[in-house]
């Protein structure tokens, strides 16, 4: 989040699905500290779906930018096999269409967002208007998630507002596993970072950031940076086993 005039500006989140480099079902799990059996991996086919949601929150409620008053203005997924894009959904939200009559939302006059988000996403309140509203994109949204495990930076963030909005527009509830690239990180790179923004991985592992804070751009962004993680860890520890170990004896 950007905090500025005593406000909080929640930004995006990423999340994507992948393939996890392990040899075995409780080594892929042990990196992520996962106790869930339920998990969705299967390392007979190499085939691990980590999907789910960058997402925008609106800002013209900023108070704290808690779920209970912010509203969804975009959201993305991309899903991975074997390192390959097989998928891709992105789609922007107009999060007063489902709580207005339409002849009071104006295009040219209706506010869903403040100028700053405006300036730093590049989505505009025109945009918006045309948008469908938040029940209509999340009910194929959580379609194309199905039972996937998530992967983000700073997931459980994202998921806060993925829950809200599904308890609140269908009254289920969001219980898909999730992984955190941001506590993978702040493990893994603490020796040479001292902030784990996407943002600052992104630029120690020399990824172009210029495009960011569009959501399915930020998928793109965590995905590159995910994979140079796993690369870190297999070559200097060979196994996730050795990488635990030796975080381990460093306590």
């Amino acid at each position: 989040s950007y905090r500025l005039a005593k406000k909080t500006y929640p930004l995006t989140a990423e999340a994507f699905n992948v393939t996890i480099p392990a040899k075995s079902l409780n080594e892929a799990k042990s990196i992520f500290n996962s106790e869930n059996d339920n998990i969705q991996i299967s390392l007979d086919t190499k085939k691990v779906q980590f999907s789910n949601d960058s997402i925008l929150m609106q800002s013209r409620l900023l108070e704290g930018g808690f779920p209970e008053t912010e509203r969804l203005i975009e959201v993305a997924a991309i899903k991975y096999i074997n390192h390959q894009e097989v998928a891709r959904f992105s789609e922007l939200i107009n999060p007063l269409r489902d709580q207005l009559p339409v002849d009071l939302l104006d295009k040219d006059k209706t506010i869903y967002i403040s100028d700053f988000i405006e300036n730093l996403t590049g989505i505009s309140n025109r945009m918006l208007h045309d948008a469908r509203g938040e029940k209509d994109v999340l009910r194929e949204y959580i379609k194309f998630i199905g039972n996937d495990v998530i992967i983000g930076h700073n997931v459980r963030f994202d998921i806060r507002f993925i829950y809200d909005a599904l308890l609140r527009d269908y009254g289920v509830l969001f219980q898909n596993d999730y992984i955190d690239t941001l506590k993978i990180a702040r493990k893994l790179l603490h020796e040479d970072l001292k902030r784990y923004r996407l943002k600052d991985l992104a630029d120690h592992y020399h990824i172009d950031y210029s495009h960011a804070h569009r959501a399915v751009n930020d998928c793109e962004i965590t995905h590159d940076v995910y994979e140079m993680m796993m690369e870190d860890i297999f070559d200097h520890f060979g196994t996730i086993e050795n990488y635990r170990k030796k975080r381990k004896n460093k306590k």
